[in-house]
């Protein structure tokens, strides 16, 4: 880098020789002056790094950082916020570089020094915001882990029935089955500051509300004119509304106060189903960015809206928002999307299209939420047997392997199958719903014994085994590789519904139908080969969703839904044996939750519990 720099200097000196137009430092007046220069910055593992920029110069002025002397995708902004850091990253050097109509100026070169990170912490709450008060994205971080490390006034010590119950409902205008959102300080159009949950409901509406007071700021409708929402058609007994059912994302940096990024379907007169994408102010649910979007793929692929709809948890990374799309009864069971739209235009930025494979006769295929690592990659675990074809193309697909298996995704150039782990040949057993919480959990790195640092990940199938695998070598395009780190076959239920999995502390927690809550130690990038502890309850037949809130690496704990008897627990989660309150305790059912809840993880923020019904969110919190 610095050698281009060198001869950037040289070329203009040389202009200057001869135009004359220099100052006496022989350097054009008209360039781009950096008057604050980005600055060294230290940060913990797992967390981000911001750097700023301030300049002047003549006319419009662009940016764009760079690592290493590669330019990042989407960082052409005066400030920029890494994804989350791993000890890897540490001692890479940043640059940016303003430009104007006249020419460009390079900012001094700074150092990322990232140290280890304390036991507890392994991710920030989203990328693109940094604040550990703010849930932005489905089971409250890229990684999907579950853990929610910016609570204050909840501990095992006092969330009890005595303290804690239920407070009220906010009610919607259909199911609720996305997670809700939380922002905390977001200055709406009156001057006022307030903390906002957000909710989308299957009617196809989305909500602000004030999270202290329970007041709704605003709602917005996302049927178009003469549509109604989507609905289930003949794939169940009754048609139910599907407006919107994956959790959207947010993010904070995108228009004049953030963005909330959504898929909804809506059906028209004629009985055409359609799917866009939008993203609305997080202050005023206006449509942002000229939206919304017709959610479409190429002529040769042919996505069909009615035949494929968005499952659990939109993720952002780098500037895009990605989305992933199961099959409808009348789709072939094997088949499946992943799309990727820019955040800031909502124009499409990739797709993959997972195919059925001829003759594989593999029995289903849905994602549970896509997570994503520091390098921009996505992981989805799924039941697949599958080919694969890349956008635009027209030749043959490519036959992938069939069973259970771990999917790595890059959005370097659109969205590309770059790696795939088979987990399981003769364990062929459908996987989670749409709404279950994420089953693809990234860790943050783990080292050894032998100094051997390690990009994990966790997964669980319905089958009952749990998985540890290594992100860096999944196993379908090496022949020396190392995919699956451990394996422990029938550590959990064996259903029809894939647990749900969450870390946090260096535990792992998996929540399986007819079976207890379980923690799994890892250490020495290991899992314990038993659990570390368990809660006494049995787990329903349908399973149950998880979140784990904490103060940094203190006060966890371990909040369940069960989704057959819609009780809400809650556990210690250094010692699940001990449950510190249900919602079944409190005298003269109290705490009754009156409605079914939905197949969505607990939301914790702010000293309140969020439990999406299909009437509304449930709102828990410490009784005045």
């Amino acid at each position: 880098m610095r050698i281009r720099a060198v001869a950037g200097w040289a070329f203009m000196a040389t202009l200057c020789m001869f135009a004359g137009a220099c100052n006496k430092n022989g350097v054009d007046p008209n360039l781009p002056a950096i008057t604050t220069q980005p600055v060294d910055t230290t940060v913990k593992a797992g967390s981000t790094a911001t750097f700023t920029v301030a300049a002047t110069g003549q006319g419009t002025l662009t940016y764009q950082w760079f690592v290493f002397a590669k330019a990042i995708k989407g960082a052409t902004s005066p400030s920029f916020t890494t994804p989350i850091l791993a000890p890897s990253d540490n001692g890479s050097f940043y640059f940016v570089l303003v430009t104007n109509a006249i020419g460009s100026t390079e900012s001094n070169e700074v150092l990322l020094t990232v140290t280890a990170a304390s036991t507890h912490t392994s991710s920030a709450n989203t990328l693109g915001n940094a604040n550990p008060s703010d849930v932005l994205t489905q089971h409250n971080d890229a990684g999907r882990t579950g853990q929610y490390l910016g609570e204050t006034l909840l501990t095992p010590t006092n969330v009890n029935s005595t303290n804690f119950g239920k407070l009220g409902t906010l009610l919607t205008d259909g199911a609720v089955d996305a997670q809700p959102l939380y922002a905390s300080g977001v200055t709406l159009p009156s001057g006022d500051v307030r903390n906002m949950l957000y909710a989308a409901s299957e009617h196809g509406s989305v909500y602000g509300f004030d999270s202290t007071s329970g007041a709704l700021i605003w709602q917005t409708g996302l049927a178009g004119a003469n549509e109604q929402p989507a609905d289930s058609g003949t794939c169940t007994s009754a048609p139910q509304e599907r407006g919107i059912t994956a959790t959207p994302v947010i993010d904070r940096t995108s228009g004049p106060h953030g963005a909330i990024y959504v898929i909804a379907n809506t059906k028209d007169s004629a009985g055409t189903v359609i799917q866009r994408i939008h993203a609305l102010d997080i202050s005023t649910g206006a449509e942002l960015f000229s939206g919304p979007t017709l959610v479409q793929t190429s002529a040769q692929q042919n996505f069909d809206a009615a035949q494929y709809q968005p499952l659990a948890g939109l993720q952002l990374v780098n500037g895009k928002v990605y989305a992933a799309f199961g099959p409808t009864c009348g789709a072939a069971t094997d088949s499946g999307w992943v799309m990727g739209f820019d955040a800031a235009g909502l124009s499409p930025s990739g797709t993959l299209y997972l195919a059925p494979a001829v003759g594989a006769g593999a029995s289903g295929f849905t994602l549970d939420g896509i997570s994503a690592d520091s390098a921009g990659n996505l992981y989805v675990f799924d039941q697949t047997s599958f080919a694969y074809q890349a956008r635009g193309l027209t030749s043959g697909l490519s036959l992938a392997r069939g069973g259970s298996a771990f999917l790595k995704l890059s959005t370097e150039n659109g969205v590309t199958l770059i790696d795939s782990s088979k987990t399981s040949s003769s364990r062929l057993v459908p996987m989670a719903s749409a709404g279950v919480s994420g089953s693809a959990v990234v860790l943050p790195d783990f080292t050894d014994a032998a100094g051997k640092i390690w990009h994990l990940a966790l997964g669980a199938g319905s089958d009952g085994d749990i998985y540890l695998l290594n992100r860096d070598s999944l196993g379908s395009n090496a022949v020396l590789s190392m995919p699956i780190v451990q394996s422990m076959v029938g550590a959990v239920s064996s259903t029809t519904v894939a647990p749900a999995v969450a870390y946090f502390g260096d535990y792992a927690y998996y929540a399986s139908a007819g079976n207890s809550v379980k923690a799994f130690t890892l250490g020495d990038a290991r899992l314990s080969t038993s659990a570390a502890s368990q809660s006494t309850a049995t787990i329903g037949a349908v399973g149950a969703q998880i979140s784990i809130s904490a103060n940094d690496a203190s006060g966890g704990i371990l909040w369940m839904v069960d989704d057959a008897t819609g009780i809400l627990h809650a556990y210690n989660a250094a010692n699940l044996s001990q449950e510190t309150y249900n919602s079944t305790q409190a005298a003269d059912s109290r705490d009754t939750l009156a409605t079914t809840v939905s197949s969505a993880s607990p939301t914790i923020a702010g000293g309140r519990v969020y439990i999406a019904t299909k009437n509304g969110i449930v709102v828990f919190g410490h009784l005045k």
